[in-house]
């Protein structure tokens, strides 16, 4: 299976990555669907770029490319960091039963006092 290690994490297909770096991104081609800066995304695929690595994410597909024939427009891993695995997951809620005792004093009798001047 393709994986990249981004700051530290293996990140494969179906990893959680977020898109940190949209400097000069694809600032010519106004219809290639482009990630949001700080938002999360799922890896694809893993492809070979003319320079390096590149993602292909779950939630930008630009269609446009695939119509016409081009290679899909892929995105650099360098704008991405990993997002770590979560190791535990809840599986059920737990019932939990707290008894409370809120007990209030009674007055039985009132005293007058008297104050001396």
């Amino acid at each position: 299976m393709k994986s990249i290690t981004l700051n530290g994490i293996e990140v494969k297909i179906g990893s959680i990555v977020r898109f940190v770096d949209d400097t000069n991104l694809y600032i010519d081609d106004f219809d290639i669907k482009k990630p949001i800066l700080y938002a999360f995304y799922t890896v694809r695929d893993i492809v070979d770029g003319a320079v390096m690595k590149n993602f292909l994410l779950e939630e930008i597909i630009n269609e446009k490319c695939l119509k016409n024939g081009t290679v899909e427009q892929s995105f650099r891993v360098s704008r991405f960091i990993a997002v770590p695995p979560q190791k535990e997951t809840i599986k059920e809620k737990r019932k939990v039963k707290i008894d409370i005792k809120i007990e209030t004093p009674v007055i039985e009798r009132v005293e007058t006092v008297r104050v001396l001047d």
